[in-house]
């Protein structure tokens, strides 16, 4: 399951069959998933990430280097702690995407217990500039969207899948509490800018490695990585606010809890490099609340600044 949810292949199948293939079993998963409680998914999650820890692995592996990378200052036994912890989550991220996408919306609300800093977020929706909400790979991001969805019209942006079949599946899924989905293409981009002028809201999930077209370097934990200048290009000809916001999961009380928090103030510079230094510090201050809740089995520093040596 983790090489399919992953996109990962490893077969010399033909492409017609393999595509297909997958499909189908990705989709078949994610309806049978569907049917497990937030309670189970976290007793599940335990076991796979203790045989993640076991048995070689490229989620292991990743998240063991980037650890490393962006932690440099916590001991060996810290960095270890982390990563136990973060394929747990990992793995539920993965197992929680059943429920997310096919449950009602009254089990879905009913999942998120207490909302932080909700008052900050109705503050900044009553003025008419637009929202720019930063959605990081960080806990549920999927059910984050489906929160936002019931406070405020959303456009959502997001790359399509390689499987067809697949990505229009989950698309039509996050559509169905009402969240506006559009491609990151010229078209969606479009659809972005007008949906901020009308004073709607916007969410953009900032910490994937963007195109070098779209991107520059910018340090995220002092490391240079390829970072979208979307969202400063947003920001600066719609006015937009930015908030960032993710779904933390509370595994004591089988649940989540919605934060928000301010960005850098810093995000809001005209000067492209100074903004986007502050995106991913936003980024940061969210990720090290609850570091063992992020996405690390990402390769966030692929591509390197001056054909640097790979970090991986």
């Amino acid at each position: 399951f983790f090489a399919l949810a992953s996109g990962r292949v490893t077969s010399n199948m033909s492409i017609s069959w393999k595509e297909t293939w997958k499909n189908k079993s990705v989709i078949y998963w994610m309806r049978l998933s569907s049917a497990l409680s937030w309670r189970h998914i976290q007793k599940i999650s335990n076991l796979l990430a203790k045989l993640l820890l076991i048995f070689p692995n490229s989620f292991q592996r990743i998240t063991v280097r980037n650890l490393s990378l962006c932690f440099p200052h916590l001991t060996a036994d810290q960095q270890k702690k982390i990563c136990a912890e973060s394929l747990q989550h990992q793995v539920a991220t993965l197992l929680e995407l059943g429920p997310t996408w096919t449950q009602s919306l009254a089990v879905s609300q009913h999942a998120i217990l207490q909302v932080r800093n909700e008052n900050v977020l109705h503050t900044k929706l009553k003025e008419p500039n637009g929202l720019l909400l930063l959605l990081p790979h960080l806990g549920n991001w999927e059910l984050a969207n489906q929160y936002i969805s019931q406070q405020t019209k959303v456009t959502a942006l997001y790359k399509p899948g390689r499987l067809e079949d697949f990505s229009n599946w989950v698309v039509q899924s996050r559509e169905r509490f009402g969240v506006r989905m559009v491609p990151t293409s010229v078209r969606g981009v479009a659809a972005a800018f007008k949906a901020l002028k009308r004073g709607e809201t916007v969410v953009i999930l900032p910490d994937q490695e963007a195109p070098k077209a779209n991107g520059i370097f910018a340090p995220f934990f002092n490391i240079p990585a390829l970072t979208g200048t979307l969202c400063h290009r947003l920001i600066q000809k719609t006015n937009a606010n930015v908030l960032c916001m993710f779904c933390r999961r509370d595994w004591d009380k089988a649940g989540f809890e919605m934060i928000f928090i301010e960005p850098d103030p810093q995000i809001y510079d005209e000067d492209m490099e100074i903004a986007t230094t502050a995106l991913n510090k936003s980024i940061e201050n969210c990720i090290v609340l609850y570091p063992e809740q992020y996405q690390w089995s990402y390769k966030r520093f692929r591509r390197r600044p001056n054909k640097q040596p790979s970090l991986y």
